[in-house]
């Protein structure tokens, strides 16, 4: 929304278009060491995120971690 610039964590489905965005783009530009189509970057950000939101969820659920506070 206008009102919404940076998105909410929430909102995770959107990280990973941003970073294969910026991968695909740092690849184009030559700044990259590794070089893969938008898509294949796309796969490879969602797949880190997802990992790390299991991992997260697994930690919240055993208790090791506190959640968050709510704004």
């Amino acid at each position: 929304t206008p009102e919404e610039v940076i998105p909410a964590m929430t909102d995770w489905g959107l990280y990973p278009e941003v970073a294969a965005s910026v991968a695909y783009a740092s690849s184009e530009k030559g700044y990259a060491r590794k070089h893969e189509s938008k898509a294949k970057f796309l796969q490879i950000a969602t797949e880190i995120i997802e990992h790390n939101r299991k991992a997260y969820r697994t930690l919240l659920d055993n208790g090791s971690i506190a959640k968050l506070p709510e704004d």
